[in-house]
């Protein structure tokens, strides 16, 4: 074999191993984007169930709130006071 076509051969060989390790990077980065994909909605699902408990206890807040104003012969006015501070 010539010197030119080692020379070339030895290329072709050092473009497939660089392909090889292109491929085998993109497919990492791939399952890695992958798996930050299902941890983001992992993520967004945990907040918006945070969110809905906050709404929850919130409304359980402004029940007892309405409760404490509006008790039967309770001083109302004073209650509510108490709340705006």
């Amino acid at each position: 074999m010539e010197l030119g076509q080692q020379d070339t051969l030895q290329l072709a060989k050092q473009v497939n191993e660089y392909q090889r390790k292109l491929q085998d990077t993109t497919r990492k980065m791939m399952a890695i984007v992958s798996e930050l994909s299902m941890s983001q909605v992992g993520a967004e699902k945990y907040i918006e169930s945070q969110l809905v408990r906050s709404d929850e206890f919130l409304n359980v807040d402004v029940i007892i709130i309405l409760h404490l104003i509006l008790k039967p012969g309770g001083d109302n006015e004073a209650a509510a006071e108490h709340i705006r501070q």
